[in-house]
């Protein structure tokens, strides 16, 4: 489509912020003076990896752990596993990151399975040759504005949410709120689960999966950009990568596109509590 990408800046020293406690980083953990700490924020990610091997990659509910990492949280394992707490500090702010989910409300199953999916703990939290590496400009949405000018503005309806999906032998209709409808021979529903509980289908959907759109909640974040005349962190060594259990659970330099910007994420219960709030009063 044409879209451009750009490198994020990760240059210098990362920050993490647990408990009212500041610590640089050393990649993607913070440092700390014990040597038994050290070890087990390195047994940590491995352990999620080697955990995640054990899951098949299309179908994770059929191997012999599945049913009991299903009905546990990552908070209760976590709990049970690690002794120390920065450990757990940092795995709880990796959740709230990177899923906008507590780790309280996560399944374990669900949360080992998406990492490795992602390529593993490191590839997926990482920036270099990782998930963070590189931005698009214009923003993503460039992506979806260059098919809607390839398939033509004719062909692409906003603003008409569906309200029903009736299918038959001949194929499918499509009707929307304001009584519209379309014909075609399929459709694709590229919706969150729980958007598809707004729209009546004919026949209805399978049982189980209007059981799964009822249980599949959608994860809860405030993105937030702060600008500044310049990049002081830059000045000082700063990546400006900061992982934290405050307001705002990670932060990273968005200096492009011709602006000296941080941009910062409120998510999971953060993100619930300050939602109903003005953009001045956040």
């Amino acid at each position: 489509m044409g879209v451009d990408t750009v490198r994020c800046y990760d240059t210098g020293m990362a920050i993490s912020y647990h408990r009212g406690r500041w610590r640089k980083m050393s990649g993607l953990h913070p440092d700390t003076w014990n040597p038994l700490e050290n070890l087990e924020l390195n047994h940590f990610w491995h352990l999620i990896d080697r955990m995640g091997e054990k899951i098949p990659f299309d179908r994770p509910w059929d191997f012999p752990e599945a049913a009991e990492w299903d009905s546990m949280t990552v908070k209760e394992w976590a709990e049970k596993t690690f002794w120390f707490q920065l450990t757990r500090d940092v795995l709880y702010v990796h959740c709230s990151a990177e899923f906008c989910a507590e780790a309280k409300d996560l399944s374990l199953l669900y949360f080992l399975w998406y990492i490795k999916e992602g390529g593993g703990y490191m590839r997926m939290s990482a920036t270099d040759n990782g998930a963070q590496e590189r931005k698009f400009i214009g923003g993503s949405q460039r992506i979806c504005l260059n098919i809607a000018e390839h398939l033509g503005k004719g062909n692409v309806l906003l603003s008409k949410p569906v309200s029903s999906i009736e299918q038959d032998a001949d194929g499918v209709k499509v009707t929307t709120i304001t009584g519209d409808s379309y014909k075609a021979k399929y459709i694709i529903t590229a919706l969150p689960p729980a958007m598809l509980c707004k729209i009546k289908f004919t026949p209805s959907l399978p049982a189980l999966r209007n059981q799964l759109n009822q249980r599949y909640p959608m994860g809860s974040v405030i993105k937030t950009m702060m600008y500044y005349k310049r990049p002081f962190w830059r000045d000082q060594n700063f990546s400006c990568n900061i992982y934290a259990d405050g307001i705002i659970s990670a932060t990273q330099d968005d200096c492009s596109e011709g602006s000296n910007a941080i941009i910062g994420f409120m998510t999971g219960d953060s993100a619930r509590e300050h939602c109903h709030l003005t953009k001045e009063e956040r």
